[in-house]
């Protein structure tokens, strides 16, 4: 190492140590302006296509857009439901055709129409509370209503929703006034029904094919005393008269087997008292009907038409007594004077047999001069 002086100070170098040479690096040469630009003009073709894709694609869905749009325009124009938007106030805003058909407007005259304008009165109540339902719950509603746009009565229902700005609620209305009327008749048809079961002197009752009883007219009680739940889950042939038992079990099968109604029959069943009344049934199979799914049985009272029936065997046979027993000449003539009926006595005193009377004229066994008083006189009376 040398010592150098400067300004009196002594100082140590090391000793300079020679660098290693330098490698110069390769670098590549740059593109010519001519590649430049073939190499820009190729990249902007590529940009084009994209852009000239992209742009077919928006065409394409903006078409699909359009053609939705005018799809669900004539959906929502001529939908068979109106539909129509209103604000809390009632106010109508878009509609369309059908609920201008309903309301009997012509659909322009009838934006900004108040829909309550339309709503007959005894109904308002029930559309008002609608509406508040909507708004102000801010939920969805439905509501049947009367409308007085046209002369003859138009019952509609009504449902609503809420939109998400909650300015306006969107209606769908439906037309259901035969819906409504046939549903009355139903409703007045079955309470007639009713009324006449109710007051029938028949009782109706209705048993499953093992002859368990599922249903009974109130009648039962005025016919046999029994209170209806006394007599429904009971099997009917437990109030059958031992001896009509086979006569109703033939016939009960039958009926089953055969299906359709059944014969008539006469027969004695319990009442509660104990006793045995008569009573005429008349069946019907209706199991495979599926609002009743049984057999149906309408049963009448006959005890009064027993005991007359009864009542008239008697007289009938005392008569016959009298008739065949008299000792007075009994006959019977039309009003020619031929022979119907004589009794026996009368046949001993013209001394001829029944047969041999029967058809003779009653003026042969009278005297000539009683003759002309019989046809003229006793006959014409």
């Amino acid at each position: 190492m040398k010592k150098e002086n400067t300004k009196g100070s002594t100082t140590i170098r090391p000793k300079k140590i020679k660098e290693p040479q330098k490698i110069p690096r390769t670098t590549s040469k740059l593109p010519s302006k001519k590649f430049e630009n073939k190499y820009l003009l190729k990249k902007l073709k590529l940009y084009q296509s994209e852009l000239e894709m992209q742009n077919e694609e928006l065409c394409r869905s903006r078409d699909a857009a359009e053609k939705a749009t005018e799809k669900y325009k004539t959906l929502y124009d001529f939908s068979p439901g109106g539909i129509f938007s209103v604000d809390a106030t009632g106010r109508i805003g878009e509609l369309n055709y059908r609920t201008a058909e309903l309301l009997g407007k012509e659909r322009s005259d009838l934006k900004n129409e108040n829909f309550k304008l339309f709503v007959a009165d005894k109904n308002l109540l029930i559309f008002n509370k609608f509406l508040f339902k909507i708004f102000s719950i801010k939920g969805k509603a439905s509501c049947e209503v009367l409308l007085k746009a046209n002369n003859n009565p138009l019952y509609v229902h009504i449902e609503g929703n809420l939109t998400e700005n909650g300015e306006k609620c969107y209606c769908f209305m439906i037309d259901i006034t035969d819906k409504l009327l046939n549903e009355r008749k139903i409703i007045e048809s079955e309470e007639k029904f009713h009324s006449i079961i109710k007051n029938s002197l028949d009782i109706i009752a209705i048993a499953d094919e093992n002859g368990i009883i599922k249903y009974t007219s109130p009648s039962i009680k005025l016919v046999l005393g029994f209170e209806e739940n006394e007599i429904v889950g009971k099997n009917f042939l437990h109030f059958i008269h031992p001896n009509d038992f086979e006569l109703i079990m033939h016939d009960f099968k039958n009926l089953i087997e055969r299906g359709g109604g059944g014969t008539i029959n006469e027969f004695r069943i319990l009442n509660k008292k104990g006793n045995y009344i008569y009573v005429e049934a008349q069946r019907s199979n209706q199991l495979n009907n599926p609002y009743i799914k049984g057999l149906i049985t309408n049963l009448r009272d006959i005890s009064d038409r027993k005991e007359n029936e009864k009542q008239l065997q008697i007289k009938e046979k005392n008569f016959r007594d009298i008739f065949n027993y008299s000792l007075a000449l009994i006959c019977t003539h039309d009003m020619e004077g031929k022979i119907l009926t004589v009794n026996p006595a009368s046949c001993h005193v013209f001394k001829y047999s029944t047969n041999e009377l029967l058809g003779k004229n009653f003026s042969e066994f009278l005297p000539i001069k009683d003759v002309d008083n019989f046809k003229n006189i006793y006959l014409k009376k």
